[in-house]
């Protein structure tokens, strides 16, 4: 499954929170938000979607509390490249606090993308690297989920091609409650408080 993505500019504080600062000074309350909507009006994202059956290769090296899981999906969500190469325009420019800020930017739209494809498919999101899901995994998930539909390729490093991609599984089911849902604060996760 592919899916076109909203890419709705992220709010100034969310930026700012990923910069992990107040935001240094008076303008850039400003700049932080022509940073949002330039990330906004620049990012494509999009995301692939693969089931992964008890079948799968993959399936053997996943956490075993996976096994009462309803639906395990694979999935990469991504920008594209063309944020990433203004961020790197921006820096080789000398203009390194616009690229930060876009840098952050981005990082805010892709996790609210992450999010929105999270509560679309109704499933909690585990990345490689979270408990029992090993970081080595990720080239495996972002192929089960069909990457290069959406232009994301696998480098030999284990990286993504472009930066701004993400990929994990996406699990449905009772009993499938990762770490991370404890601390999630998406005000429109279906699975919130049913826990």
């Amino acid at each position: 499954m592919i899916m076109v993505l909203e890419a709705t500019p992220p709010a100034a504080a969310e930026v700012l929170r990923l910069l992990d600062g107040p935001g240094g000074g008076a303008g850039a309350g400003k700049a932080v938000e022509e940073a949002a909507r330039r990330a906004a009006a620049t990012a494509e994202p999009r995301a692939a979607v693969g089931l992964v059956d008890r079948g799968a290769a993959l399936w053997p090296r996943l956490p075993p509390e996976l096994a009462e899981a309803e639906v395990v999906q694979a999935a990469v969500v991504t920008l594209g490249g063309a944020l990433e190469e203004e961020v790197r325009r921006l820096f080789q420019g000398g203009r390194a606090a616009e690229g930060l800020y876009l840098d952050a930017a981005g990082n805010a739209l892709l996790r609210a993308a992450t999010r929105e494809v999270c509560c679309c498919l109704e499933g909690v999101w585990l990345a490689p690297g979270c408990p029992g899901v090993p970081l080595p995994l990720l080239p495996e998930i972002a192929v089960a989920a069909g990457c290069w539909r959406i232009g994301v390729e696998t480098l030999p490093s284990g990286m993504l091609k472009p930066g701004k991609s993400v990929a994990g599984l996406i699990v449905r089911g009772a009993g499938v409650w990762p770490p991370a849902c404890d601390s999630c604060t998406s005000p429109v996760c279906p699975w919130r408080g049913r826990r």
